[in-house]
């Protein structure tokens, strides 16, 4: 959802004001509301403090990467995260009971189709795969605590985390192609 609002509202507006829009729907979008027992659990001062800090954060990160790439790292980065931090742990979410390792499994898998579709398809980019193994150990070491407020509260910082990476990547990659451009005999 986050990548459709965002090309919509780039055509008309800025680059960064699309972004931020879209990255508030989408952490709207990602709060559990409603009487669903442990998910609907409310946003404390604090969580709600950790919420803007992480969507400010990841403004200025995704505001970093090409703006081709923006879309699909939204798109990677938001249905990894989910299923990251569902299946990497067996107690998700405070007051569930636990997963079975095939529904972990299962969690995965979905959350890797994304990664599939734009990692592999019409060439390899291991850098979404890379964010993803990096941001499913973040999801393990996130564990869920009842000072931690919503699930959604982890799915951003997890999100936050893949984001980083794949920007750390991709300046790695570009400063790598720089120096390969200043050896001579390039």
């Amino acid at each position: 959802m986050c990548a459709a609002i965002f090309m919509l509202i780039s055509m008309v507006l800025p680059a960064r004001v699309a972004l931020l829009i879209s990255l508030c729907l989408g952490l709207a979008s990602s709060l559990p509301r409603g009487s669903l027992g442990a998910w609907s659990q409310t946003v404390s001062p604090k969580s709600a403090v950790i919420l803007g800090v992480l969507i400010l954060l990841k403004l200025e990160i995704l505001s970093e990467i090409d703006l081709e790439w923006i879309p699909v790292t939204l798109i990677c980065s938001a249905a990894w995260s989910r299923a990251a931090v569902l299946a990497a742990v067996p107690d998700p979410v405070v007051g569930f009971r636990s997963t079975t390792g095939t529904t972990r499994l299962a969690m995965l898998v979905i959350g890797m189709l994304p990664l599939g579709f734009f990692g592999i398809w019409p060439e390899p980019v291991w850098g979404l795969w890379v964010a993803g193994l990096v941001a499913l150990l973040a999801a393990r070491w996130i564990k869920a605590r009842v000072s931690m407020g919503p699930v959604g509260v982890r799915w951003v910082m997890v999100e936050t985390i893949y984001c980083l990476v794949v920007l750390l990547l991709m300046s790695a990659a570009a400063i790598s192609e720089m120096v390969q451009e200043e050896e001579p005999g390039s």
